[in-house]
């Protein structure tokens, strides 16, 4: 058969003396189904192993036999019903090898349950699968019949499909114990079997219901196959008491039969097919002669109608000639009108004599906001405000016949847009006589943003002429003034008639014409957009005025190119620079006598300091002394009260003394040169902190010390500093367990250098910060922590002499943070007092 029909008209009678005879064959077969099942249902019968491989063995290539020959049909028919049942075929063929494989007794180690167990399931397995594709693939084709064209499924995919499952089915019989199918009773001893059974009569019925077993050999072949199998299954296998007995070898001589009687369906629909297809090429051949004679007859035919065709053609080319000349002048005619229409920048509406539009440009839709075409049709009064719909409507009754003219002139008229806003408008109408009558044009042309530009304009006027500046416009080439605005007028004393006869160097006296003409040549050229001078202009009096003069030129379009200026009267200005600059020279004067009295007294004072300091050296001295020997010689005559008083006399010229070397050293530094240098502040810190470990002894302390970067600066002076900065810090984390003290650098100004010390000792109140930095200072009590306030005055001092700053942050009980800022090396940070 070439392909299975897409569908018949199945009346429920039987016709003909085929269907007869084949509904006797499904008949005789039913029965004898039914008598065999009688004739041995008490049969002691038992065959063995070897019986069951043959069947088994023949089984296996009846389905391997039959899955080659429907996919060779199913390619050359592009039948999806064969395709299918071929598919089912050929995983059968793998299930019926592996049921073959399950029952051979030298295998029967492998399986995960005995063989009267795995036997039957692997049986089952391969019977479901077969009566579930065939159900389906029946189910299809009485629902869906063979859609002329449809492609194939991919063959490949689906033959792997069909190994997967056998697959699957050998792996599940190899590892998971598997229950008995086996029940006691003389009735169905293996209900399972029953399930496929089922599935083959629902295929059966579908075929039988629907008629199509009439349709070929293939059909009533598979009908016998489907009657055979559920045979096979119910009653036959589902009766089976055990392996090998009569039940379970007429079972698979039934699935041998049902599969020959598909096997012989298969060569009978192939042979179908081959048949066909040589009667289609005898079919072929015959059209083919039939149509060489009628080509024959044809081709006589066309020389007769070429010989008519060629005096008709003649006559259609001239007459085509007239009608393209004709159709493409009109085309040209119109696509110019169109152009003109949708060119214009005026809304053009085109209204008959009863008031309704018959044409609209593009800009007219966009002017009054509708869309293309809507206005077509439309009363013209719907673009009218309604105020004014009673006035439009008799002026254009008035209008019909008159010529071309501007509607309402000298009245405000409005456009509507679709919105329902309203817009100033200005109205052109022109008749139109045409065959349909008389049509009138108007070009209508929004004059919002013309109406806004004049009133800008006039105000701008108004601005211009009534600022204080001078403005000036002058003509490029006379120079001669055509504008100046009432400031000018007001300043110079001339009136607009009079300045219009005279050019900017009557009122410059201090240019020439060479030297004016050497200023307007940068603007002439292109070099620069505006010139910024200072002259001094005179007035019509004689009275002359300093004027700072902004001048540019302006090429505006439709006119001639001109100047303009804008002046300034700067007389209070000059009068400004010059008292500013009398007041300058006596602020510099006083500002260098003042320095210099201050160097002197800064010379004095420090001098002074130096003497006092050394002069008061030798008293103290002598008091230290003489409080001493009188301890060592009268000490054991005095008593407590006296020996006290002693001591305080010793420790008090003591710290005097110490604060005389720290005033000394301050002194010192006013007058010590400054030897700069660029300076390893890593190794510096590390002396410093090598040169405490005295005073710091067992006290714990965390040291937290970054890598610093380069200074330049005086070595001894900076190691001073570090000294003061870093003793400050051990000193006043007396109290701290472990002392923690870090020295870093911060991000700060690109130019310099910032630098921190910061310890988490006892700090000190923000508000009292302003004490911190000067001599003889302290915010802490001597006996609190002992010092004599002259240490942080030198490290502002030495960081004020290299150009940089010191700062301090700390609250009470949460530690200090010391910071200075250098000028970071390459910086011109010159040396500060």
């Amino acid at each position: 058969m070439t392909s299975i029909p897409d569908h018949f008209d199945p009346p429920l009678e039987l016709a003909g003396r085929a269907d007869h005879a084949r509904l006797l064959a499904y008949f005789a077969t039913v029965l004898a189904m039914v008598l065999l099942w009688l004739l041995i249902a008490d049969s002691d019968w038992h065959s063995g192993p070897g019986l069951h491989a043959f069947f088994d063995g023949v089984a296996v290539g009846l389905a391997a036999f039959i899955t080659l020959v429907l996919l060779a049909h199913a390619v050359a028919t592009r039948s999806r019903f064969s395709f299918f049942v071929g598919i089912a075929f050929a995983g059968t063929a793998m299930l019926d090898l592996v049921h073959g494989l399950v029952t051979i007794p030298t295998l029967a180690g492998l399986w995960s349950s005995p063989p009267e167990t795995v036997g039957p399931w692997s049986w089952n397995l391969s019977r479901l699968y077969l009566a579930l594709m065939l159900t389906l693939g029946c189910a299809r084709w009485l629902t869906a019949g063979e859609p002329a064209g449809e492609p194939l499924p991919r063959r490949l995919p689906m033959l792997v499909l069909a190994l997967i499952i056998a697959a699957g089915a050998l792996v599940a019989l190899l590892l998971w114990p598997l229950p008995t199918v086996y029940v006691s009773g003389r009735g169905l001893t293996r209900p399972v079997e029953a399930a496929a059974g089922l599935l083959f009569l629902v295929a059966l019925t579908g075929l039988l219901r629907s008629g199509r077993w009439r349709a070929g050999p293939f059909a009533h072949w598979l009908v016998l196959s489907l009657v055979l199998a559920a045979a096979t299954q119910v009653p036959f296998m589902a009766s089976s008491r055990g392996l090998f007995d009569a039940m379970f070898d007429t079972a698979h001589a039934a699935k041998l039969a049902s599969y020959l009687c598909l096997a012989v369906g298969t060569l009978a629909a192939l042979r179908t097919t081959f048949t066909d297809l040589q009667q289609r090429t005898r079919q072929l051949a015959a059209a083919k002669t039939r149509l060489e004679i009628e080509v024959v007859q044809r081709e006589q035919a066309e020389t007769r109608l070429r010989a008519a065709a060629a005096t008709l053609e003649q006559r259609v080319i001239e007459r085509t000639r007239d009608l393209t000349v004709s159709i493409e002048e009109r085309r040209r005619s119109e696509e110019r009108l169109r152009l003109l229409l949708e060119s214009t920048p005026d809304a053009l509406i085109v209204a008959g004599e009863d008031g309704r539009i018959v044409l609209a440009n593009a800009e007219a839709y966009r002017t009054f906001g509708y869309e293309a075409g809507t206005l077509m049709g439309q009363p013209v009064d719907l673009l009218v405000p309604a105020s004014q719909r009673d006035v439009h409507a008799r002026v254009r009754e008035q209008y019909h016949g008159t010529p071309a003219r501007r509607m309402g002139a000298g009245r405000a008229l409005s456009g509507r847009r679709r919105d329902g806003s309203e817009f100033p408008v200005e109205v052109s109408l022109s008749p139109l006589r045409t065959a349909e009558g008389l049509l009138i044009a108007a070009a209508v042309r929004d004059v919002t943003a013309r109406r806004r530009t004049e009133a800008l304009i006039a105000r701008f006027g108004r601005l211009v002429d009534s600022a204080l500046s001078e403005i000036y416009v002058f003509d490029a080439d006379s120079l001669r003034f055509t504008m100046a605005n009432a400031g000018a007028r007001r300043n110079l004393g001339y009136s607009m008639a009079e300045l219009e006869a005279l050019t900017p160097l009557d009122l410059t006296p201090e240019f020439d014409a060479g030297s004016f003409a050497a200023i307007l040549a940068p603007l002439r050229n292109g070099e620069r957009e505006q010139v910024v001078f200072e002259t001094v202009n005179r007035r019509k009096d004689g009275s002359r005025y300093p004027v700072d003069v902004h001048l540019q030129l302006t090429r505006e379009a439709g006119g001639p190119p001109a100047f303009v200026a804008v002046l300034e009267n700067i007389t209070e200005r000059k009068r400004f620079e010059s008292d500013l600059r009398a007041l300058n020279a006596t602020l510099e004067a006083r500002v260098a006598e003042r320095t210099a009295q201050l160097e002197a007294a800064n010379r004095e004072l420090e001098g002074f300091s130096y003497s006092v300091s050394h002069d008061l050296r030798a008293p103290l001295r002598h008091l230290s002394g003489f409080a001493r020997l009188l301890q060592r010689d009268a000490g054991p005559g005095l008593d407590d009260e006296a020996r006290r008083h002693l001591d305080i006399i010793s420790g008090a010229a003591e710290r005097m003394g110490e604060l005389i070397d720290g005033l000394l050293a301050f002194s010192r530094l006013g007058r010590a040169d400054i030897v700069a240098e660029t300076l390893d502040l890593d190794a510096l810190v590390q002396d410093v902190i090598a040169g405490l470990q005295t005073e710091i002894g067992a006290r714990p302390v965390e040291w937290q010390i970054e890598p610093l970067p380069a200074v330049r600066g005086d070595r001894t002076l900076l190691r001073a500093v570090f000294g003061n900065l870093v003793h400050n810090a051990v000193k006043f984390t007396a109290g701290r367990a472990p002392a923690r003290i870090e020295i870093g650098a911060v991000a700060g100004d690109p130019a310099e250098v910032v630098l921190f010390v910061r310890d988490n000792g006892a700090g000190f109140d923000m508000n009292y910060a302003g004490k911190l930095f000067g001599v003889f200072q302290r915010l802490h009590s001597e006996d609190e922590f002992p010092g004599h306030g002259v240490g942080l005055a030198l490290v502002r001092r030495i960081v004020h002499r290299h150009g940089g700053r010191v700062w301090a942050e700390s609250a009470p009980g949460a530690g200090a943070t010391f910071y200075l800022a250098l000028p970071r090396p390459g910086d011109n940070g010159g040396e500060h007092a």
